[in-house]
């Protein structure tokens, strides 16, 4: 009878605890006698209590508020299963299901008396949201168009002004759609699109305004009389005559807005302007004197020995006669006579002594 096949199975009925106590007795001597070696008989204790096998999980990552499941398929004898210090009996394949709510790992513990089988596995949880998109700045993605025209317009300004237009520009952006994750954050998902759109903006420029000065366009017209008169100044005396006239005028408005002309226009007026010139009074000047009494320089004199007249003008004789001459002078007799170009004219008796009358004499031009 070969003992072998009798005892070697009969042993592994024992408990694994007695098998341990049965392994060091063959070591030593009590097998041996039945040719059993202590090897063999360590060897096939020991397939018995080595455990060995697959531990995964359903997924490394999983959405918040799904199950995550612990899959495990183990050879070698097994007393107790655990996950994360969950007892699962002494399974050597199934599966465990959780739900978390925080990133972690699970603890897997399988054993039996001697030996144990342990990993360690780590997920995460996540929790993606749609999140707001993002965008960048509109930028200018082609030339300007739809201007409008420049205000104010420069046909009424005179002076400088800033000018200002509406125009159009094409423009564009990018907006990125994403995801994010609320737990651990971070972004997935990440989509572009390029957006085109129109913005109405205006500009604005500076406008110098200048002319040419006022400049006259033909000659004066309309012009009043020379003032004053020649008439009523004094025959001889030198003086200034003024008048006023009419008088057109032009200007040329030139508008320059970035070094060039923009606009220019003509602007015409009519304004007075005032004119001299000089003149010589023609107005006669009645001169009277008298350097009596016997002196014969200036006087006009009656001597009734004579029964006539003399006329003394700068101690000369330029007139005399008989009797009194008389001119009717619109007032009443006016004694006067006429010679070398000037009226002779008597005026206040100054003096008399012995039929001699002495009289202030005046002249003035004819």
């Amino acid at each position: 009878m070969d003992l072998k096949k009798i005892i070697i199975p009969s042993l592994l009925l024992v408990s694994l605890s007695s098998q341990a106590e049965l392994v060091e007795e063959a070591k030593s001597y009590k097998f041996t006698a039945l040719g059993v070696s202590p090897e063999i008989l360590e060897n096939t204790f020991k397939v018995n209590h080595e455990i060995s096998g697959d531990v995964s999980l359903s997924s490394s990552e999983i959405s918040l508020g799904n199950s995550l499941s612990v899959n495990w398929t183990l050879n070698g004898s097994i007393n107790n299963v655990s996950v994360n210090g969950n007892s699962q009996g002494g399974q050597s394949s199934g599966s465990y299901s959780f739900s978390p709510t925080t990133s972690g790992s699970v603890s897997f513990l399988a054993s039996n008396s001697s030996k144990s089988f342990t990993r360690s596995l780590n997920y995460i949880v996540t929790n993606w949201v749609q999140e707001e998109p993002i965008y960048t700045q509109w930028t200018v993605s082609g030339s300007a168009t739809s201007h409008t025209e420049w205000t104010p317009i420069a046909s009424t300004q005179k002076s400088n002004f800033t000018q200002s237009r509406d125009y159009t520009v094409p423009v564009q952006r990018t907006k990125t759609d994403r995801e994010r994750d609320t737990i651990n954050g971070g972004y997935r998902n990440e989509i572009n699109t390029v957006e085109n759109s129109t913005e109405l903006r205006s500009e604005s420029r500076s406008v110098a305004v200048s002319n040419n000065g006022w400049n006259n366009s033909g000659s004066p017209y309309s012009c009043s009389s020379w003032s004053p008169d020649p008439s009523t100044i004094d025959s001889g005396q030198s003086f200034t005559q003024n008048r006023s006239c009419n008088q057109d005028q032009d200007t040329t408005w030139s508008h320059i807005a970035d070094s060039l002309t923009i606009h220019s226009f003509l602007e015409s007026r009519t304004t007075t302007i005032n004119e001299s010139q000089s003149a010589t009074g023609t107005k006669p000047v009645l001169d009277c004197r008298f350097t009596g009494p016997g002196n014969n320089n200036y006087l006009w004199t009656r001597d009734s020995s004579l029964n006539g007249y003399v006329v003394y003008w700068d101690n000369t004789v330029v007139a005399s006669g008989s009797g009194d001459p008389t001119q009717d002078g619109g007032g009443g007799d006016v004694t006067i006579v006429m010679s070398g170009g000037y009226v002779y004219m008597r005026q206040a008796l100054h003096w008399f002594n012995g039929g001699r009358w002495e009289y202030t004499v005046c002249r003035q031009p004819l």
